[in-house]
């Protein structure tokens, strides 16, 4: 059985959805710009590995919205620079598949323990617990 690709339509319409441009896509799909245009003038769709890789990137900024309330934050995030890496952005990773699934299990960490921030405040009984939780939160325990 042959898996299908997507259509270059859905590209289309998840490039409108995301921060990212065709030139910065056609890095994350390790095609060149132009195989992209022919994919469009040609109604051609993507390669398995490629879709694979489009859906995945669009998931991603689909749980980061999620996760950080706005394209705007989320963005910001993948946009900043790690010295760790070299001053590198998140953002600049996501040509590899194993990179995508690690910022998406980061994603889901940071929705969990923001969530369980949330409830801990809500159950606090008096402001000396609300601090306490605050200078957990910020590592001053």
């Amino acid at each position: 059985m042959r898996i299908c690709g997507i259509q270059y339509d859905l590209f289309e319409d998840i490039i409108k959805a995301s921060s990212y441009i065709l030139k910065e896509w056609s890095k994350f799909l390790h095609l060149a710009e132009r195989t992209i245009q022919r994919c469009k003038k040609e109604r051609k769709k993507f390669e398995p590995i490629q879709s694979e890789r489009i859906l995945k990137v669009a998931q991603l900024q689909q749980k980061g919205n999620e996760v950080f309330g706005s394209n705007q934050y989320f963005n910001g995030w993948m946009n900043s620079t790690i010295v760790a890496l070299g001053n590198m952005k998140l953002a600049d990773l996501l040509h590899n598949g194993i990179i995508i699934n690690i910022l998406t299990n980061e994603l889901r960490r940071i929705e969990h323990r923001t969530s369980m921030i949330v409830y801990r405040l809500t159950k606090a009984q008096d402001k000396e617990e609300i601090s306490s939780i605050g200078a957990e939160l910020y590592g001053r325990r």
